[in-house]
């Protein structure tokens, strides 16, 4: 009988407080309007005052230091927002190689790319690649610099990543990657076998996949990598087979012409609003590259500026401008 009266004196506790806790946040409209169901993960802040005073748990507590719950199961109430920070993946788990977890198994060189033999010849295709499509160029060196590349002693097996052919060609895995890292067969490409324009292509392959190509295009903008830099390919018809693939996962490359025009409309941009006492590029909506809008909204922002006068907002500005402009290898400067 006493566990009986416990039980019901912390039930109303509970509810009562929970009552005024609706009351003071407006909870009780919002979960009628189903803002706390089980399918949405949306959450209400309170502020310091909205919050009334909780009994303290020590109040509800038993005599047995046990919170009196029924003895039936409880039912299961999930908020997804917090189930699914909580619970771990479906699929995966811990492996070990003999006795030894793998974890500690995986391991590899870390390698700087830019320093490896082949570096001369990797840039020489990115410059080629550059007086075609600044804006692919430079997506593809932002890639190969910004990626872990990990050279690994051990065979890379992953069946994920053989490239989808129609060729019934046995491949090998000699390289592989995910959003940490990219994992190369060390073995395969320190064999003096494996030519220099195998390395290249292998890194500029990875790099490829890297700015958002998928299988089978991935294969294909490689090769057509090197029939541009081999003359095989004229510019335009480069441009206009990576292009092709735009919208799988891509955005559209602006050729190196249309690029410079971007920029020119920058300076004369800058120039103009710079006479109207503020900055906007709104002219320049059609532009298709990603790092260019980011510098066109950094110029626009140093309008809202006040920490420097507006000569030296501009001088920034144009700054910015000229620094594209050799970046993009494009000839154009700002005028006074």
């Amino acid at each position: 009988m006493k566990n009986k009266m416990r039980f019901a004196i912390a039930l109303t506790l509970v509810f009562q407080n929970a009552a005024a806790l609706g009351q003071a946040s407006g909870l009780n409209d919002r979960l009628n309007d189903g803002v706390f169901s089980p399918e949405t993960t949306k959450h209400v802040q309170f502020t310091k005052t909205s919050l009334p005073r909780l009994s303290p748990l020590s109040e509800i507590i038993d005599s047995n230091n046990q919170l009196p719950v029924s003895r039936k199961a409880p039912a299961k109430i999930t908020l997804r927002g917090l189930d699914a920070g909580l619970r771990g993946q479906d699929r995966g788990g811990g492996n070990a190689v003999g006795d030894e977890l793998f974890d500690f198994v995986e391991a590899g060189t870390l390698v700087e790319v830019e320093n490896l033999a082949i570096a001369p010849k990797l840039n020489a295709v990115l410059a080629q690649l550059k007086q075609v499509s600044p804006q692919f160029s430079l997506s593809l060196a932002k890639a190969i610099k910004n990626s872990r590349w990990v050279f690994d002693k051990l065979p890379l097996s992953s069946t994920g990543c053989l490239n989808e052919s129609l060729s019934g060609a046995k491949k090998t895995v000699v390289a592989c990657q995910n959003q940490i890292e990219i994992r190369v067969f060390e073995p395969w490409f320190l064999n003096p076998k494996v030519s220099d324009r195998s390395k290249v292509g292998l890194i500029f392959h990875e790099a490829v996949r890297r700015i958002g190509y998928t299988d089978p295009f991935v294969t294909q903008v490689t090769r057509d990598i090197f029939d541009l830099s081999e003359n095989r390919v004229s510019s335009s018809e480069f441009l206009k087979t990576i292009n092709s693939y735009a919208g799988w996962g891509v955005g559209r490359f602006m050729s190196r012409a249309e690029s410079c025009e971007v920029l020119d409309s920058m300076r004369d941009s800058v120039n103009d609003d710079y006479k109207s006492g503020h900055f906007t590029l709104s002219r320049l909506s059609l532009c298709q590259d990603a790092a260019l809008l980011d510098h066109m909204d950094e110029i626009t922002s140093l309008s809202y500026g006040t920490d420097n006068t507006r000569d030296q907002r501009r001088a920034a500005a144009q700054k910015i401008v000229n620094d594209l402009s050799v970046e993009y290898g494009c000839v154009s400067q700002l005028r006074d």
